[in-house]
């Protein structure tokens, strides 16, 4: 598997600088695109980082880049759920420079698709906007940070003909509500097909990885919370919001209920599993809690509700048998939720469990929650307010 790891990633070394030299002259003269923002520094302060991390890791977690957006207008194009747009023989990838093996596979694997498909048959007139990315279309996570955030950041210039293609997949629902929560009445065409042709295309492209958020989510918390009337306070007693993972998971607790009657016993907590919920059901519930404990995962990303000041305690493998993965650094825990909490002005907590011992080596595992250790956590988050 490792040798398979290692090919795969000096193949896309090749791959990716050939792609990119060719979308820069396959566009002139066939294509235009334009840039919406300019990249800035994002400086971020995660306090409890620094007890956990060693001090050559910090700096991985505090400092980026905010993504470069830009809006790509191609004709007569095809749309693969794969993440890319073909047209006349050009595979635009949803994310430019592509920055990790994942993104490699997927452009690989969108060639491969459009070398070996049949003609399209189906042809749509029009003006479409192409917004999401090979992750986005049934990630909530990316949704909210990526997919959102193309759409707030362009919104002066799309015009009211234009016709957003959202992916038919378990969270159509959740994406065009969140779209309208957002104020655009544009019609959203469910897209389910890679061989329609369609006319007029904009492609909403971001160069940035995929834990480097743009300041917007500020205030695309302040227009959704304003327009859904989540003018919540918090309950009596201190409010802990735990959520659940859904059944096919392959991230568990254990003891989850162990853990659960152990935080009921000193606190109020109520249990959610936002894949049952609509998307104003997940924004009411995240902005109401005081604390939200979660095991990593997609629908913590929801945590863009909660209110300043408000804490996030994320429930994560133990560094010591940490095993890495093709996403981020080795030897850490991924940055997405650290980041995501410090540029909301949440207080982050990362909480490190013990997997079951047949799964120490897994990227991917069952955890094992120290419940005594995770209330004395809690204690402590609620004595400090």
């Amino acid at each position: 598997m490792r040798v398979f790891y290692y090919f795969l990633k000096a193949l896309s070394s090749l791959v990716v600088p050939i792609h990119k030299s060719f979308i820069y002259f396959r566009f002139i003269g066939v294509n235009s695109f334009s840039k919406i923002n300019q990249s800035q520094r994002i400086n971020l302060d995660i306090p409890s980082l620094k007890k956990q991390l060693p001090e050559s890791a910090i700096g991985f977690y505090d400092s980026y880049k905010s993504p470069l957006l830009k809006i790509f207008s191609c004709q007569k194009t095809r749309v693969s759920l794969l993440g890319v747009v073909s047209s006349k023989g050009l595979v635009l990838p949803y994310n430019l420079p592509i920055e990790n093996l994942a993104q490699s596979i997927i452009l690989i694997s969108a060639y491969k698709k459009m070398i070996f498909q049949r003609s399209s048959h189906e042809f749509k007139a029009g003006s479409y906007v192409l917004f999401f990315n090979p992750f986005s279309y049934s990630n909530i996570a990316h949704w909210l940070t990526e997919a959102l955030v193309r759409i707030w950041l362009c919104k002066d210039i799309l015009e009211t003909n234009d016709q957003f293609l959202i992916p038919r997949s378990n969270m159509t629902e959740f994406a065009i509500d969140s779209i309208r929560a957002l104020g655009f009445k544009n019609d959203c065409i469910i897209h389910d097909s890679s061989r329609a042709i369609f006319q007029k295309m904009k492609v909403i492209n971001s160069n940035g990885r995929q834990t480097e958020f743009d300041p917007c989510l500020l205030e695309i918390r302040k227009i959704i919370l304003a327009k859904t009337n989540n003018s919540t306070s918090l309950s009596k007693k201190s409010y802990v919001l735990y959520v659940k993972r859904h059944q096919n998971s392959k991230r568990i607790i254990v003891n989850e209920e162990e853990m659960i009657d152990f935080l009921k016993s000193q606190f109020e907590v109520k249990v959610i599993e936002p894949s049952q919920m609509s998307f104003s059901q997940q924004v009411f519930e995240f902005n109401r809690a005081a604390c939200v404990i979660s095991m990593h995962g997609a629908a913590l990303s929801n945590m863009i509700w909660m209110r300043e000041g408000t804490h996030v305690v994320e429930l994560y493998k133990d560094l010591r048998c940490y095993d890495g993965n093709i996403y981020g650094p080795p030897n850490s825990p991924s940055s997405w939720y650290s980041r995501l909490s410090a540029l909301m002005n949440l207080n982050y907590h990362l909480f490190q469990c013990n997997p079951p011992i047949y799964h120490s080596k897994m990227a991917v595992s069952p955890l094992i929650v120290d419940c005594a250790k995770l209330n004395n956590l809690v204690e402590r988050i609620f004595v400090g307010n």
